[in-house]
């Protein structure tokens, strides 16, 4: 299964979904990382993105499966070109998605918004499943409504080993692993799960969210509240259990 991580900033993802890339990386998923912005100060972009390649090595992903896309930081942007240096990239690499991760659109953050937009973009003609994860730093978690939870108690020592890597962001108070610990358990709690990753989903064939789900995700809740990609909500017919 081939997999798409494409966040706006470095420690986005490790934020988010650290525990399920290490879990799709054990079970031998090739999963490639899209970082959209960087910081325009060139010794501060350096530092976030050796910060980003220690993380991401950390959590099993090779620094030469790692895209540093260039734009802006606070001004990232759905744009054509940006879509086509993303697919360039994915056809160097004879990689078509099959599962995108990326920002929920639940989120307060501009890049966050503009990077779940771009991630559709890029992959609509590809990818069979998105799951969109919660950053908490700027999650509107009233409206964040997970669908999709990832068991990921035995990867927590590895996420808090990648958080850790970006020294820059802990001092800056940005890195907020009690935060994040509270917001995994309790997710969890209705999971019967100790720890979990939690994402909102999409998709546009039931039957193959099914399939890709039932190989890394927990055993899921019916699909009512699950949405084809277009926004529409499933019907009566195709409501069933999901995995």
């Amino acid at each position: 299964m081939n997999i798409l991580a494409l966040i706006a900033h470095p420690d986005d993802l490790e934020i988010a979904a650290a525990g399920t890339i290490c879990r799709l990386v054990g079970d031998n998923h090739k999963v490639l990382i899209v970082v959209v912005t960087d910081e325009a100060d060139t010794q501060t972009k350096n530092i976030r993105q050796t910060e980003a390649l220690r993380a991401a090595a950390i959590i099993g992903v090779p620094a030469n499966q790692v895209l540093f896309l260039g734009q802006e930081d606070r001004f990232a942007k759905n744009d054509i070109n940006s879509c086509r240096q993303i697919q360039s990239w994915m056809q160097l690499h004879r990689f078509t998605p099959e599962v995108v991760i990326t920002h929920s659109k639940n989120d307060n953050h501009q890049d966050h918004r503009a990077v779940h937009n771009l991630a559709l973009s890029a992959t609509r003609d590809t990818a069979g499943l998105y799951l969109f994860a919660a950053v908490i730093n700027s999650l509107r978690q009233t409206d964040f409504l997970p669908t999709v939870f990832v068991e990921t108690s035995r990867f927590w020592p590895a996420k808090q080993k990648a958080l850790n890597a970006y020294t820059s962001q802990a001092l800056l108070g940005r890195i907020r692993i009690h935060d994040i610990d509270n917001h995994e358990r309790r997710h969890a709690q209705q999971t019967g799960a100790s720890r979990v990753e939690a994402f909102e989903a999409s998709y546009a064939d039931p039957l193959v969210a099914s399939t890709l789900l039932r190989q890394f995700a927990l055993p899921g809740l019916p699909m009512e509240s699950l949405v084809i990609s277009k926004g529409t909500p499933l019907s009566a017919q195709q409501i069933h259990s999901v995995y």
